[in-house]
């Protein structure tokens, strides 16, 4: 088949004795029925990405995003950290609202539940409650090895 049938989105035909068309390099789309130049290849949009004969940008998955342009496969979008969140086609990860939490790579942030045995909940603790809690600990550990000690001393004598 020659391509005076007009090449497919994706894709353009500088020639009409081709039998295959030019597929739009990975990193650049094109929407157009019948491209005939690379020109018509667009760059992929921020947010999203493109491979190799994409006749549209892709957009990255939730929780994740991509700042600049011409991304080339899902794995350029980057996760968002806990404490933000990105919708699909997000072109930065968005900070969670005050008193509010997520984990990483979450498409939306939930309400901050201090808890002294998650990641996540600890950090919904101020900087000063969080200090307090870790010398509660230290207090807990040191009062459990002296009391180890104190039996210790006990049974040995």
């Amino acid at each position: 088949m020659s391509y005076p049938v007009p090449c497919p989105p994706g894709s353009y035909c500088p020639s009409t004795s081709m039998t295959s068309p030019l597929m739009c390099p990975a990193g650049f789309f094109s929407p157009y029925l019948g491209a005939s130049t690379l020109n018509t290849c667009q760059a992929c949009n921020s947010g999203s990405y493109c491979t190799e004969g994409s006749p549209r940008s892709i957009p990255c998955p939730v929780g994740t995003s991509y700042p600049l342009f011409n991304a080339s496969r899902a794995s350029d979008c980057t996760l968002c950290q806990a404490g933000f969140f990105a919708l699909s086609g997000a072109s930065a990860c968005s900070a969670c609202g005050a008193d509010q939490t997520s984990e990483a790579g979450a498409e939306t942030c939930h309400p901050c539940v201090p808890s002294a045995f998650s990641v996540t909940g600890f950090k919904c603790y101020s900087t000063l409650a969080r200090v307090l809690v870790i010398c509660g600990y230290v207090l807990s550990l040191l009062s459990s090895l002296f009391s180890i000690y104190k039996l210790r001393a006990f049974v040995l004598e």
